[in-house]
């Protein structure tokens, strides 16, 4: 097994922290190749190919963790692998610009949400990277709800760059995207599209080449936090579960309230309550 450490000095006490950062959730701080795993009993050797998983771990201790919320860690990509009766695992964060401009710090650079930053942070807002990853015509997309899909090599993780697909995606992407399971298309919506709190919303396909095919922009009643949609057969609409803010029904902008509440990982914090984060996978 070899690793590549993230050393840190002494952070906050346990009880001081979020219950995301500590615990079975304390985020992982290393990267590490772990070709030959151990199997207790035999595993099939016609069982073959990689399950990947993405979930938010920050590189280094957030500037205020007390108002860190879990949206916010650095995405790691983590990738199982099956092959002729052999089990191995890989991690890797996911190489945003954020990512190696405070990894170049050696500290973090960033906090609080919607690109908000302590200072004049020196990288671009390419987004986290850290919440979805789907597989679609050959590519491995790392995803998240505010950005553009960022892509990784299926075999090493090693972090290719934004997926624009020559230009024709910009704004926001979701981390949801439904691959249609006659066509091959990947249906994809982007919420906020001018801008966070703004009422417009982007739909659009790309076709089993690769290609987009359709890309298109209208308003919606207010601004909502679309999470997530359903698509119907035969396609007649795409029906998105959405979150409204309230305040910005009326087309005014007004600060994103997220609760910071969690489940219970942590002892430390039994009265906390609220919302759990999945982390999902691909399969390939």
């Amino acid at each position: 097994m070899s690793d590549s450490s993230n050393s840190q000095p002494p952070g906050p006490h346990p009880a001081d922290l979020p219950p995301w950062l500590c615990g079975n959730f304390a985020p992982i701080a290393m990267e590490c190749d772990a070709p030959h795993l151990p199997v207790v009993g035999a595993l099939p050797h016609g069982l073959n190919g990689t399950l990947y998983r993405n979930g938010p771990n920050p590189l280094f201790m957030p500037l205020d963790p007390a108002r860190h919320h879990w949206f916010l860690g650095d995405g790691m990509l983590h990738a199982f692998t099956l092959a002729d009766g052999r089990a191995s695992y890989r991690n890797r964060w996911v190489r945003t610009a954020k990512w190696q401009a405070e990894h170049a710090a050696g500290g973090p650079l960033a906090s609080g949400f919607g690109g908000q930053r302590d200072g004049a942070a020196p990288f671009a807002d390419e987004g986290l990277a850290n919440t979805n990853i789907v597989w679609h015509t050959g590519r491995l997309l790392a995803l998240e709800e505010g950005h553009l899909p960022v892509e990784i090599d299926p075999a090493t993780l090693a972090t290719r760059g934004v997926q624009s697909l020559s230009g024709r995606l910009e704004g926001p992407f979701t981390a949801h995207p439904k691959i249609d399971p006659v066509t091959g298309e990947m249906i994809f919506f982007g919420a906020g599209a001018d801008g966070p709190l703004t009422a417009t919303m982007t739909f659009g396909t790309i076709g089993a080449d690769g290609l987009v095919k359709r890309l298109e922009r209208f308003d919606t009643p207010y601004c909502s936090f679309v999470h997530d949609f359903i698509v119907t057969r035969p396609r007649r609409g795409a029906h998105p579960a959405a979150q409204r803010q309230h305040a910005a029904r009326h087309g005014r902008r007004a600060p994103l309230r997220v609760g910071t509440g969690a489940w219970r990982p942590c002892r430390d914090h039994p009265a906390r309550a609220g919302r759990v984060v999945t982390a999902l996978g691909a399969c390939r």
